[in-house]
């Protein structure tokens, strides 16, 4: 297993603060969150979408993407969830379904649910179903700055 270059290199552009956690294996989100020992609220799970481009939704895993709010908060733009099959093409130094949130990072959009903006700690998938970035509140925060918030889970 490895650590997507893009996601590192991106943070480290970036100037955050971040710290790789090592778990076992796991094939969602669920047990992603158990197998590290964190709050589901705490792990964000990113889910591709696709309206007139590919774009990422950010939500805590304890909930799920709300596709007509993600539409309202990108101006009315009608969005679909993406296949599973798409996702290598855009993520191409990542395992299969271990999608960082940071989307621009691979030049994709972001919309950020506004439920993560309430936690202390943040994690996230690192590339694979083993590591995950950990960014406390404020480096979450600067490092999503300029994407969209707003609530988009339910």
């Amino acid at each position: 297993m490895f650590v997507s270059q893009t996601v590192l290199g991106y943070l480290d552009r970036s100037g955050v603060d971040f710290d790789l956690v090592t778990h076992p294996h796991s094939a969602c989100s669920h047990e992603t969150a158990r197998a590290a020992r964190i709050a589901p609220k705490e792990l964000a799970k990113g889910v591709l979408m696709r309206g007139k481009d590919y774009m990422l939704a950010v939500v805590p895993a304890s909930r799920h993407v709300n596709a007509f709010a993600v539409s309202q908060l990108l101006g009315g733009e009608l969005v679909t969830f993406a296949l599973e099959s798409e996702m290598p093409f855009i993520f191409r130094d990542c395992e299969r379904g271990a999608l960082p949130i940071v989307g621009e990072a691979f030049g994709i959009r972001t919309a950020i649910d506004d439920a993560l903006l309430a936690v202390d700690d943040v994690y996230f998938e690192a590339g694979d179903h083993e590591r995950l970035v950990h960014l406390r509140h404020d480096d979450f925060t600067r490092l999503m700055r300029h994407q969209p918030h707003g609530t988009i889970s339910h």
